[in-house]
């Protein structure tokens, strides 16, 4: 989200379906309408405009989610919205009006101009005035940014998994835990690679959020194909990670947090449907990004307890 003058320009996005593109929304608030255009078909992008252009660059594109745009993109706002004649003229008289006060304050600075460059010349320094104002405008200084860019990487696949986010650099110490990354709890990580069929087989059958009406999972219900073996090991895996948690665990913003679910398995799946899901496998998955909160009681009522509690067995170890 950018303003040009009097105008908010909205651009990209991501619905519950990431594949949709959104249009690119102006909002007028001098007359408090919104117009909607074509699409950019990006989100998680940065902007910023220049003159009558608009420069996009970063983020992911929605037809391929998985990999970070490597491009700028250069917009130019008078033929991009020119769709509108109101907003189009709108833009035109900001755009002159800018140029004019541009033109104005160097004529008012003239002398200041001058002076630098008489300074600059006797030294034979070749520099533009304009780029000796601009650096004595203020004194230099070095500063630490507050942020870290954080890249999921695969050490044994020996390549990116295309996750780039940045993150406040207080926060950097949580990170390697929603990320998944190895040495922050080695213990769970190596269990996790050992069951990691096992758990997978309950994750891939039961963590259905886009398809749980269907009739495949109507079967499923009828006889879960889980093995007495298999649950017996997920509970035991389950065990010897909430054994060291402690019991009064102190989350951090941004969390989710779900209350009784009771073994309505179908309320569970709209709800990652509409809210995004804890798993990192699918577009529409955000563990990295939010940490899951499930206060209970997660059985009995509902028909379907075991698939519940299950599933939530399997993410915890996950």
């Amino acid at each position: 989200m950018i303003f040009v003058g009097t105008l908010m320009i909205i651009t990209g996005g991501r619905s519950k379906n990431i594949q949709d593109i959104l249009p690119t929304e102006v909002y007028d608030t001098e007359t408090s309408e919104w117009k909607a255009f074509s699409g950019i078909g990006l989100f998680r992008h940065m902007s910023f405009s220049k003159d009558n252009f608009l420069f996009i660059y970063g983020g992911f594109e929605n037809f391929n989610p998985n990999n970070p745009v490597e491009k700028i993109i250069k917009i130019d706002l008078l033929q991009y919205l020119s769709s509108n004649l109101n907003i189009q003229n709108k833009l035109e008289q900001f755009f002159e009006q800018k140029k004019e006060k541009e033109r104005s304050k160097q004529n008012d600075g003239s002398d200041k101009s001058s002076i630098y460059s008489q300074n600059m010349s006797s030294g034979n320094n070749p520099i533009k005035n304009s780029v000796i104002e601009n650096n004595l405008k203020q004194e230099k200084k070095f500063r630490l940014s507050n942020q870290a860019v954080v890249l999921k990487f695969n050490e044994n696949m020996n390549e990116d998994i295309g996750m780039i986010r940045k993150i406040s650099i207080d926060k950097l110490n949580d990170e390697g835990k929603r990320i998944g990354f190895q040495n922050i709890r080695p213990d769970i990580q190596n269990r996790r690679i050992y069951n990691e069929n096992l758990i997978s087989k309950f994750i891939d059958n039961l963590l259905r959020p886009f398809d749980w009406f269907t009739p495949e999972v109507d079967d499923m219900h009828l006889k879960l194909p889980f093995s007495i073996e298999e649950i017996d090991m997920l509970i035991s895996e389950v065990g010897k990670v909430i054994s060291k948690d402690n019991t009064l665990m102190r989350i951090k913003s941004p969390v989710k947090i779900f209350g009784n679910i009771f073994g309505q398995y179908n309320d569970l799946m709209r709800i990652f449907e509409s809210f995004g899901q804890p798993t990192d496998e699918n577009s529409m998955g955000d563990i990295h990004l939010f940490h899951y909160v499930f206060l209970g009681d997660y059985v009995d009522r509902g028909y379907y307890s075991l698939e519940v509690i299950l599933l939530l067995f399997a993410l915890k170890v996950y």
